[in-house]
This record gives C-alpha cells, sequence and structure tokens, in this order.
C-alpha cells in the first residue's frame, strides 16, 4: 500500500527525490501470443490526454494491457479504478520503481499542458527534444540560453554541463532564468549553479571542452577556411550571424562503411609570439543524432528501448561499449598542423541540436607564421557558425552562484526545489513535457572596471516516452553500437535534412 501512495503522489506533483530507477521491459503480444507479465510499476499516458498508473505492474495479451490501475484525467486531480487499456489508445508508455516524493512541485498550473497536448495527434509525432532548455527574459520575451546534458539518456550517463549565457554584466544584481520541458521526456536535474568570470573590457570569456572558464584577448577571423568538397567558405563562418556552414550535399549522398566523415581546414596568418592561443567556435549539433536516437537507437528496439535506456545502459560494460563507440565516431576531432602532419589536440564532445554553443579550444603556441588546424567529424553531423583563433587565452577560475529562488509557473516560491537543486547528490527536480519553473540569482554587483560573463552549470539526465508508433516495433534485440547503425541513420536523415529542422522547431511543445 505504501509503494503505491508514493507512485500516486509522484503522478500528482513534478518535483521529487529519486533514489533509484529501473526499467522494466514491456512487449506487446499479438493476438494469441502468450501473455507478457510485467512486475514493476508503469505508467501509461493516454491519446485522450489521461494518465493511468499500474502500481502493481500489467500484463500484455491480445493487443490489451491488464492490471489492477487508476486512470487519471487531464488535470490529474481525479481518478478511477481501470483494469484494462486498448494498446491503440496508448500514446506512450513509461515503467519505473522506487521513487520517492517529497511534496514539492514545480509546474501545479501547467499540468493541462501535457494533457492537452497528447490529446492533439501532431503531438504524438513529436520530434522536439531532448533536454532541458534554459531561457532568459527580455522585456518580458524569452531568448534561448541553453540546452543541458543533450546526450545523457538514461541514469548511467547523467552528465554536468556547462554553457555560456549571453546576458549583459551592465547593471545587473540579480539573474532569472527559466528552464523548461518542450519535449515528450522526463527530466531529471541533480544541480544547478551559475558561474561568474570578472574580466577586463576588451576580453571574453568561454568553456573549454571540459566545461572551464578560458578568458581571451583579441579575435582573428581565419584568412582561409576550406571544406572537404573545397569550398571556400570564409564568408559563411567568419561571423556569429546564424548562417552556419553544413556538409555538401553530395558528399553526405556518397557515405560509406569505408568513408563517412568530413572536414573542414582552417588557416590563420599569425605571427609567432609564443603566446597561448585558443579556437573559438560558435557551433552546435544537426539532427542527425535526434534521428540516430530517435529512429535508430529506440524505435529500431521497440518496447525493448525501456529495458536498454533503464537497466543496460546502468550496467557497466554495454554504457562503456556505447560511450567508446560514441566518442569515437561522433563528436568533432580539432587537430593542428604540426612538423607536416595533424597532430590531434582534444576531441569536443556533442553539444545538442538547439541552442548554439560557444567554446574555446586552447591551442599550443604557435612556432610559424601561419596557424592550421583541422575541424573532422561524421559527414553533417554539425552546423558551423563562427570561427575564431584568440589570443592572450588563459584559464582562470569561476565564481559559483547557488540559485537563491526557485518558483513555480504560478509564481509560488519551492523551497524544496531549491534544496534538491542546491547540490549533485540523491536529490532530483523532475520535470514532465510543458512544464517549467523559473531559477532566480542574487549575484550583486561587480567592480566599476571589470566585466562579467556568466555560465549556466547544470547536471542531470532525461528519459525519453517511448511514442506509440515507436511501440508498433516487433523487436526484442538490444541496440548495438556499430558502424552500421551509423549509417542507417545517415541514409534517413540526407533526404530530409533541408526540412527536418522546421518540423522539428514546430513540435516544441507549449509550455504556456
Amino acid at each position: 500500500m505504501k509503494k503505491f501512495l508514493l507512485f500516486g503522489c509522484f503522478l500528482l506533483v513534478s518535483c521529487v527525490t529519486v533514489r533509484h530507477i529501473e526499467i522494466t521491459p514491456i512487449e506487446s503480444g499479438e493476438d494469441g501470443e502468450a501473455p507478457i507479465r510485467v512486475e514493476s510499476p508503469v505508467k501509461a499516458h493516454l491519446v485522450d490526454g489521461s494518465t493511468v498508473m499500474f502500481p502493481k505492474g500489467l500484463t500484455v495479451e491480445d493487443q490489451k494491457i491488464r492490471g489492477q490501475g487508476f486512470k487519471y484525467d487531464i488535470t490529474l486531480e481525479n481518478s478511477e479504478p481501470v483494469t484494462e487499456i486498448a494498446l491503440d489508445n496508448i500514446a506512450a508508455m513509461e515503467s519505473y520503481q522506487d521513487v520517492v516524493n517529497t511534496g514539492a512541485t514545480v509546474a501545479a498550473t501547467t499540468v493541462t499542458t501535457v494533457g492537452g497536448g497528447l490529446a492533439g495527434m501532431a503531438l504524438l509525432k513529436a520530434v522536439f527534444g531532448s533536454c532541458p532548455t534554459t531561457y532568459s527574459l527580455e522585456n518580458g520575451e524569452p531568448i534561448l540560453e541553453a540546452e543541458s546534458f543533450s546526450y545523457s539518456i538514461a541514469p548511467g550517463f547523467e552528465a554536468r554541463d556547462v554553457d555560456r549565457l549571453g546576458i549583459a554584466s551592465v547593471g545587473q544584481s540579480a539573474i532569472e532564468l527559466e528552464m523548461r520541458n518542450e519535449a515528450l521526456e522526463t527530466h531529471y536535474i541533480n544541480h544547478l549553479e551559475l558561474l561568474e568570470v570578472l574580466h577586463a573590457e576588451g576580453e571574453s570569456v568561454y568553456p573549454d571542452p571540459e566545461g572551464r572558464p578560458v578568458v581571451v584577448g583579441e579575435f582573428r577571423a581565419p584568412d582561409v577556411v576550406v571544406d572537404r568538397s573545397g569550398r571556400r567558405i570564409e564568408k559563411i563562418v567568419g561571423s556569429a550571424d546564424g548562417n552556419a556552414w553544413s556538409t555538401a550535399a553530395e558528399l553526405l549522398r556518397n557515405v560509406s562503411a569505408e568513408d563517412m566523415e568530413d572536414f573542414v581546414d582552417l588557416e590563420f596568418d599569425m605571427p609567432a609570439s609564443g603566446e597561448q592561443l585558443a579556437l573559438v567556435l560558435r557551433l552546435r549539433n544537426s539532427l542527425l543524432n535526434t534521428v540516430l536516437l530517435y529512429d535508430v537507437m529506440l524505435d529500431g528496439q521497440g518496447f525493448r528501448a525501456i529495458d536498454w535506456m533503464g537497466d543496460d545502459l546502468d550496467r557497466l560494460w554495454p554504457k562503456f561499449r556505447l560511450a567508446r563507440w560514441y566518442q569515437k565516431k561522433l563528436g568533432m576531432r580539432i587537430a593542428i598542423w604540426d612538423r607536416g602532419r595533424y597532430r590531434n589536440v582534444t576531441t569536443l564532445a556533442d553539444t545538442g541540436p538547439i541552442a548554439w554553443n560557444e567554446i574555446a579550444i586552447p591551442l599550443p603556441a604557435s612556432k610559424s607564421d601561419k596557424v592550421r588546424v583541422r575541424l573532422s567529424f561524421v559527414a553533417d553531423n554539425w552546423r558551423i557558425d563562427q570561427v575564431a583563433l584568440a589570443t592572450n587565452a588563459r584559464a582562470v577560475q569561476a565564481k559559483k552562484i547557488p540559485v537563491t529562488q526557485v518558483h513555480s509557473s504560478s509564481g509560488a516560491e519551492l523551497e524544496q526545489a531549491k534544496r534538491n537543486l542546491h547540490a549533485a547528490d540523491e536529490t532530483y527536480v523532475v520535470t514532465r513535457p510543458g512544464e517549467y519553473f523559473r531559477l532566480h540569482f542574487d549575484v550583486g554587483h561587480a567592480q566599476d572596471d571589470l566585466q562579467r560573463t556568466w555560465f549556466l552549470a547544470a547536471e542531470g539526465y532525461y528519459i525519453e516516452w517511448m511514442r506509440k508508433e515507436w511501440l508498433k516495433t516487433t523487436s526484442t534485440t538490444a541496440f548495438v553500437p556499430n558502424d552500421d547503425m551509423l549509417l542507417d541513420a545517415i541514409a534517413l536523415w540526407e533526404p530530409r535534412r533541408d526540412e527536418f529542422r522546421q518540423r522539428f522547431e514546430s513540435a516544441r511543445i507549449r509550455v504556456r
């Protein structure tokens, strides 16, 4: 009885403490097949916007799920017992265990957004995601600032992200941000804090690949930029204007198992001075990674994907195997020309397809009057908006500023949520589709002769909701990372890349 009460409370609120989570696989049998028993609690989101909780598990048989369940309406306030649901009535499903409610809520007034959205057929094919998106507010208008832990698709991949904010430093004594869940997924946010770096006017600050702040001086645009297809692209990547570079269509069409890479070569005329340099990039991923996650990893496994995300990826070997493959095949490799060859400097992890990411990669001091850099990656995995070489680069320490207040969409102050976000521990703020909360940071005033740059540091992970169309897949084989899977994703991506961004953005779940 106690277990049921805990899961019932979780349904009615959005902010919980998570002690441990296990995902149990659910498979849909065809008519006449032996029934499948699911022992763990399951939450089913229905096409009419209601939600059914099966605290003691369920059985899948004859295209129906059966069990002792409780059906909640769109407001999540009224419930009634239910023992059977047709699979055709299910929009998405989640299975999890052992959630402890703390009594906090982040979006009590927006719960109808979820039900109302799921009732619309367009949302059942939602492609927007994944990860929390964070906005600043300028004259009441939201400005997209960051997307956090984009590829933390399971508890075992919980990660910390550091993103540069574009908020002006003049006259600020407080900063307010809004963190949203705009996708069909559940977000588990462990820790949030603001980082502040003081610096002189004329300097800029960016995170390095490890999230550490780097102060840089003068910017120099590249003198020559050529991609693998031979195109001169200095004008495309010379300024931060949103007119981003992408892989040539012909190269993408001809990708093969033996050759699936593209590269961009940069050349800077730079008199040797012995000073520390940094390559500054403004970029984001294309939606190739979204196709890989949705159409190959998740849709390709069907119900088996639930167990893959929650169980397989919580074990050492499957997690290591996926991480090793992903690091080797995806991301961006940064190499500098040295003694007649390109020497690898670092590998930039994927940053996500939603917000532009600005980053500084420290480079060795140049011993020649030219600096040559190669960016290499899987074809069409990146959109590059700007590249520059910065002088006088140096690592610095940031001041950590904790969350001062957390408010729900109705304006109510959420003390429990603030405590949950205070440190990276076993307490989380959990949000569902359509929910958001506001963060307040007291930043005080800086010295008159110094500038301030802020970063948002966020740690957590998310769990995708298994969409109705994904549940129709009959495969029961877990995803195994290999080149064939990546080629499958590229083949699906290539014919629709020009229109997929618009569809992606239009599928964003409204939070107001």
